[in-house]
């Protein structure tokens, strides 16, 4: 009935397999527990598909499956860049030369940042806690380098001898 998953920062893809087997088990739980370090990636939408799958304060309700535009539009920031046209003082793209018909691109991206309106819709669903807030003790964390010599078939296929 509940689903517990750890790194759920790998499952936000839109269309990846990860994506999509997250999503066929947050349906058939009850009850979901989903771990990251890595929540949020730059973008508003970083986060968009991963909250959709985890139903997180009606975001299904509010925004299609496709519906990334409109939350980046909502939550997000972002850039648009007219070109030709009747707003640019690039007049040599107005027209067209045989027809006057009026040339004008319009290009919207999202560019890095969101709304601080977005922790509406995530504080009610997320605990931020650290390591050290679980009160367990932990053994020491050490590294050790160990060196391996190599044996005479891993050193042919290095030097080609």
């Amino acid at each position: 009935q509940i689903l517990v998953a750890d790194e759920v920062h790998q499952y936000k893809g839109k269309a990846s397999d990860r994506g999509f087997a997250f999503h066929r088990l947050v349906s058939a739980t009850k009850w979901q527990l989903a771990l990251t370090g890595t929540f949020y990636g730059g973008k508003s939408t970083s986060i968009f598909w991963l909250m959709h799958r985890l139903r997180m304060d009606g975001v299904q309700q509010d925004f299609p499956y496709n519906g990334e535009k409109k939350w980046a539009a909502r939550y997000g920031v972002l850039e648009t860049r007219i070109y030709g046209g009747k707003n640019t003082d690039d007049d040599s793209n107005d027209f067209g030369t045989f027809n006057a018909t009026r040339r004008r691109k319009v290009i919207v991206r999202e560019k890095p940042g969101v709304s601080p309106a977005v922790l509406g819709r995530i504080i009610g669903n997320s605990i931020f806690l650290s390591l050290k807030d679980l009160g367990v003790a932990l053994p020491p964390y050490k590294e050790e380098v160990a060196l391996v010599q190599m044996g005479r078939e891993q050193r042919r296929g290095i030097d080609g001898k």
